[in-house]
């Protein structure tokens, strides 16, 4: 898995979210969605380590969707996951409603105004609500699951009550 050392670089998050996905079984069956996969870590790890066959990945900026699109090649996985270059908030523009039976989401978890930002714009995007906030990434998991999917994410607790 190919990481830049400066910018984004995933920690142990969503390969603790692809796991905790297969684990539930749910996610054993059906189409599923990586909605803003950076490097293209969680896809690779179903398809590889999990076995998946048809996960499709979601990446708004255009240096960490040519560095998964590398990471998939380099993995030999371009038929289990097609990559997909856009904005999880016009999602319906570019992929068909009731399209999938799960979203995973390693969403940012930091407010826009909360803590230090990264001068790193990659980073930033990446753990402050700066391209997006959680409502975003809820609309957008509503637009592309069928009825009855789910959306797996990895969210502080503390940023759900307020």
């Amino acid at each position: 898995m190919l990481q830049r050392r400066q910018g984004y670089r995933f920690t142990l998050d969503p390969l603790l979210l692809a796991h905790f996905a297969m684990d539930e079984g749910a996610a054993q069956r059906g189409r599923l969605m990586d909605l803003g996969t950076g490097c293209g870590v969680i896809p690779l790890v179903l398809a590889r380590k999990l076995g998946r066959k048809d996960i499709t990945a979601l990446e708004r900026q255009a240096r960490l969707f040519s560095l998964a699109e590398r990471n998939v090649y380099l993995n030999r996985c371009e038929r289990e996951v097609p990559l997909v270059q856009g904005d999880l908030r016009r999602v319906g523009a570019q992929l068909a409603a009731g399209s999938f039976a799960h979203v995973l989401r390693n969403p940012p978890y930091r407010t826009r105004a909360s803590g230090r930002s990264s001068v790193s714009m990659e980073k930033a995007i990446a753990r402050h609500e700066l391209a997006c906030e959680l409502q975003d990434v809820v609309r957008a998991a509503d637009h592309l699951l069928v009825p009855r999917g789910a959306l797996f994410m990895v969210y502080p607790a503390s940023r759900l009550v307020s």
